[in-house]
């Protein structure tokens, strides 16, 4: 009997609960665990073993791979990667996406590496900041922003909930490991060693587990540490999987795009090297071939010694049952009498430790069900994980494929979106289909269901209907479908992936999942304003109106009225007020507001916001859309906010050209400035006018992406030499290597405190006096960083501009240089204006308007002055 659909709301919290039996797979590449014979024999591995590793980085990438592939793959271990941050703080080679955005794609990023590979993936709260020298500058700001210890809690929390036998640390928080966030990382996972053992720190997190070895990986480990390295080979063939452990570990790392991670999968011997730190049991480092080694991976260390000798039996036989499994290559058909028997022997035995009756039986639960506030657990427990295993071994087996397909990617409080699910084998008495229920308040109409030998098929029409008590909540809530059934009458359940797909004429089949968005949604059509401050003898004057658009989209179904306007700051005013809208199905509609600044309307930061009002809902969040083909396509919902810049800002009405590299926003800034940007295409660098532009400007990394810039490249520095200026923002080392610069120099320094002082090596350059005079004011409110892959020796006939360094280091004249060449000047700068000018820093936007100025202005040319270090030696004091 079918029963009705009911609410269910699942926390999932950092370190993850019990998981269904058959969870819902988020990956765009096919992992190994897919239903089939070779997703049936890696699980198998599993079965035999209570080997478990965690696997403890900062970063999305920093993550031994191969080590990872060979103990999930191989050896059957469960492996997790704890990666302290989703390197919000990185570059991004894909596309402009920074901050937020960029680690919601670098955590796409490491689960398509963990579905291939075969780790689970965790992460604490730690926020990237951006590159850091130090391991005392990581703990300020990281301590500043989350609180003392708070990293540290969320590496034990990860710790105790997911109980591994080994930690493997991948730094040895050494300057060695050389990023801040490396070496913060090593320090801490050799704290949270012990503290996770210490039942008195901090009880909250969860029952304490004592981790019982700890390595570090080889090429990062302390120098005082004596032990020799453990080499585990990562190269060996697997039959089952077709590959090598390293080529499989390889082809997940070529998922971390953003960061340029495309690798070789070659063949043949390879290692992964690691040092043992501590142990809590015996064992001899010099002769270890495993990490293992000294442990009982047995599934009687599951038990107590204590336990019913009963129980320790049915642990025995069931060791026997899939260590043959393991050891084979079976049929599905040859699994499914095992793993039942296997199975039926793991529930009794769970009922003789709770000391419940031996036949009695329960569903699996899903999500949290002991710790801090709940029932205390209880012995059987320690077998969840493995009973998960055996329920996923059995439904892979019985080759269970469940799969609904929605006719829509986006729902909202309100639509009704149809479902099919389609067939699946039913092998009673084996296996039995229940009820389903979903992750959210619906009502529901089943359209037709089916059940036959071969297999079920059923349609439902569900309707989105608002609760009060259970609020759509979107950006964070993702349609699931959990199916109850019965595995030889025991209850179970499993995740039932709930996709829409389409067919894309290049790619072929897409799929996507189903996600809830808001009814609508108002974006703005910039997020910075830049407005000149006005001086006082202006104060009579209005200054001209601001044209601000808001754009309101209906992600509804059905038709949408209501109202959108702009709150702005008091004093402010805004044409027309409100303005009402009635917009039709998944439509979207512009509306123009002008916007005056009142005079002499003192230089700072000021905010817009736009809010749209529908059935007395307010909504005043924009939905950015993170697209890639590598990754499933997630959204954000930051507020519809515009930030108005008002500062004193000139520039030379000149005409710039920009070489889009990577992906930027320093072109919407150059014309918040005024001024008109061109975007050179490669047919426009390779036979445009040049000349019509008075400044080129060369985006990040161009020399990376765009093969056209260096093609072309001596065709700019011809522009140059007929009087163009050419600013070329920072690039990667490649640059200077393949000689693109016009005179030598080398890479690479950085200038990681965004505070660090800023001398002015050459006061009277245009550069800090036409149009805007730079004083030490304009250094001020920079964010992440001064400056990145600066120069670190340059020729003579470069003039170095600027100097800051981090505290403790040598100066630092290679962020901003510049040479006359013929009639016009090249310059090159690593200061971080990609970054600064989306930002809304003010004396970034003034310093960019005076290299954008230079070729207006008439006292361009100085005397050649010695303000850098000798050709090829590393730069010094100014002399």
């Amino acid at each position: 009997m079918r029963l009705p659909l009911t609410v269910i709301w699942l926390l999932w919290l950092v370190a993850g609960g019990v998981c269904p039996l058959f969870p819902a797979a988020h990956a765009q590449v096919r992992g190994y665990d897919a239903p089939g014979l070779v997703g049936l024999q890696l699980q198998l591995r599993r079965l035999p073993t209570t080997a478990s590793v965690l696997h403890i980085g900062a970063h999305p990438d920093d993550e031994d791979s191969a080590l990872i592939a060979r103990l999930a793959r191989g050896d059957g271990a469960r492996v997790g990667y704890l990666s302290l941050t989703r390197g919000e703080g990185g570059q991004n080679i894909l596309g402009p996406e920074q901050g937020e955005a960029l680690g919601v794609i670098r955590t796409e990023e490491l689960l398509q590496a963990r579905a291939l590979d075969g780790g689970e993936q965790f992460f604490t709260r730690a926020f990237d900041f951006g590159f850091s020298k130090t391991r005392e500058e990581t703990e300020a700001k990281w301590n500043a922003m989350h609180g003392p210890d708070a990293i540290l809690q969320d590496v034990v929390k990860v710790i105790r909930r997911f109980k591994p036998l080994v930690i493997v640390s991948r730094w040895g928080g050494t300057p060695r490991d050389g990023h801040g966030h490396h070496q913060y990382c090593g320090y801490l996972t050799r704290l949270a060693f012990a503290k996770a053992g210490d039942p008195d720190w901090h009880p909250e997190l969860g029952p304490a587990w004592q981790v019982q070895k700890l390595y570090v990986s080889a090429d990062v480990a302390p120098p005082d540490n004596p032990h020799p390295p453990l080499k585990i080979p990562t190269g060996i063939y697997d039959p089952v999987l077709g590959r090598t452990y390293f080529q499989v570990a390889m082809h997940g790392r070529s998922q971390h795009k953003s960061q340029e991670m495309g690798a070789l999968e070659p063949e043949g011997e390879q290692f992964s090297q690691v040092k043992l730190v501590e142990s809590r049991v015996p064992t001899d480092p010099a002769n270890e071939k495993s990490l293992f080694d000294g442990l009982d991976t047995s599934l009687c260390s599951l038990v107590e010694a204590s336990a019913p000798e009963e129980a320790r039996q049915l642990l025995a036989d069931i060791q026997t049952m899939v260590d043959r499994l393991a050891a084979g290559c079976v049929t599905p058909t040859e699994a499914y009498q095992v793993l039942t028997e296997a199975y039926a022997k793991l529930m009794r035995c769970r009922r003789l430790l709770d000391g419940a009756p031996p036949e009695s039986m329960e569903p699996v639960g899903v999500g949290e069900r002991y710790g801090p506030g709940k029932a205390p657990p209880p012995p059987s427990s320690a077998l969840d994980v493995k009973w998960e295993q055996l329920g996923r071994a059995f439904l892979l087996a019985a080759g269970f494929q469940p799969a609904a397909w929605a006719d829509v990617e986006t729902v909202t409080e309100g639509d009704t979106l149809n479902i099919v699910f389609t067939p699946w084998q039913m092998d009673a008495p084996r296996f039995e289909m229940g009820n389903f229920i979903m992750s959210l308040h619906v009502d529901t109409t089943w359209l037709e269901e089916k059940r036959f030998p071969e297999g079920y098929l059923a349609s439902v029409r569900l309707k989105i209907t608002p609760h009060p008590d259970w609020p759509v909540r979107p950006g964070r809530s993702v349609l699931d479908i959990f199916g109850y059934g019965r595995i030889f009458g025991r209850p179970c359940q499993f995740g039932v992936p709930l996709r829409y797909r389409y067919a894309d004429p290049v790619r072929g089949e897409v799929q996507r999942e189903v996600e809830l968005v808001p009814p609508l949604s108002v974006s703005l059509s910039d997020t910075l304003l830049v407005v000149p401050k006005t001086d006082e003898r202006e104060d009579e004057q209005e200054a001209a109106p601001q044209r601000i658009v808001a754009t309101v989209t209906n992600h509804a179904q059905t038709e949408r009225s209501g109202s959108v306007k702009l709150d702005v700051p008091r004093g402010w005013r805004v044409t027309p007020s409100e303005v009402a809208f009635t917009l039709p199905p998944k439509g979207k509609q512009p509306f123009v507001f002008e916007v005056v600044v009142p005079p002499a309307t003192p230089a700072r930061r000021y905010t817009i916001s736009a809010t749209a009002t529908s059935n007395g809902q307010r909504y005043d969040r924009t939905m950015q859309v993170i697209a890639y083909p590598h990754i499933p396509t997630r959204r954000l919902y930051p507020p519809a906010r515009l930030t108005v810049l008002v500062s004193d800002i000139r520039v030379a009405p000149v005409k710039v050209g920009y070489v889009m590299g990577s992906g930027d926003l320093v072109p919407q800034a150059i014309r918040r400035m005024g001024l008109p940007v061109t975007l050179l295409d490669e047919d426009t660098l390779a036979t445009g006018d040049l000349q019509a532009f008075d400044v080129i400007v060369v985006g990040i990394r161009a020399s990376q992406t765009r093969p056209d810039f260096a093609a072309e490249h001596a065709r700019l520095l011809e522009y140059v030499r007929q009087g163009g200026t050419l600013i070329v923002q920072y690039q990667r080392p490649d640059y200077v290597v393949r000689g693109l610069p016009p005179f030598p120099a080398t890479m690479a320094r950085r200038t990681t405190d965004e505070t660090a002082p800023v001398t002015v090596l050459q006061p009277d350059h245009p550069v800090f006096n036409v149009p805007n005079r730079i004083t030490a004011q304009d250094w001020e409110g920079w964010v992440q960083e001064r400056s990145l892959y600066d120069w670190a020796t340059y020729d003579d006939r470069y003039t170095a501009l600027l100097e800051s360094h981090d505290a403790g280091e040598a100066p630092n004249t290679g962020g901003l240089v510049i040479t006359r060449l013929g009639r016009g000047h090249y310059i090159y700068t690593g200061y971080a204006w990609f970054r600064q000018l989306p930002a809304g820093v003010a004396g970034a936007y003034r310093i960019f308007a005076n290299m954008l100025s230079l070729p207006a202005s008439r006292t361009a040319e100085l005397p050649h002055q010695r303000q850098r270090p000798a050709r090829g030696r590393s730069p010094g004091s100014p002399s």
